[in-house]
């Protein structure tokens, strides 16, 4: 039997349609998938972030003998060994943690009068700041580094091994 022009229509109209449904359901995979992509790349970013360590050393930290007298040793490195009595020109601290979870070390010394570096007047309290890091040991290693440039150098050796730590943490 021949065929109507209107069922010829119709058949158009639902190849037109089906045509708009898979355009339609690629364009919904294609943003499923960016979706996805960018959903990873923010969990890379935010690792990265939080922590530039392995598996081992987080479970160091968590409680299975990190620190003095566990198993996986410190180093016998604590925050009491910052801060010497004798040296009332310096201060070491560890900062932290902030909403990010993050760590720094934080170094408040007496600027010396022969001083040119920072900002401020000399003779008085300057305070200096590692970057943030994504753990409490990376940011206890800092301080230390800081506390042996004070010792080597004073304040002009502080100053250049925190600039130093900061290109090293963000990969300058």
């Amino acid at each position: 039997p021949p065929r109507s022009k209107s069922r010829s229509r119709q058949r158009g109209d639902s190849r037109e349609e089906r045509r708009r449904r898979e355009d339609e359901r690629r364009r919904e995979d294609d943003r499923r998938r960016d979706d996805d992509r960018r959903r990873r790349e923010d969990d890379r970013r935010r690792d990265d972030r939080r922590d530039d360590r392995g598996r081992a050393d987080r479970r160091d930290e968590r409680g299975s003998g990190g620190g003095r007298g566990g198993r996986g040793g410190g180093g016998g490195r604590d925050e009491e060994d910052f801060n010497d009595p004798d040296e009332p020109d310096i201060t070491i601290t560890v900062e932290g943690p902030n909403a990010t979870h993050c760590y720094r070390a934080s170094v408040e010394m007496v600027k010396p009068k022969d001083s040119s570096a920072g900002r401020g007047s000399t003779g008085t309290k300057m305070r200096v700041t590692a970057a943030w890091q994504g753990d409490r040991k990376s940011a206890v290693r800092d301080a230390f580094s800081l506390k042996r440039a004070w010792r080597r150098g004073g304040f002009e050796e502080v100053y250049k091994t925190k600039t130093q730590l900061r290109d090293k943490r963000f990969g300058r």
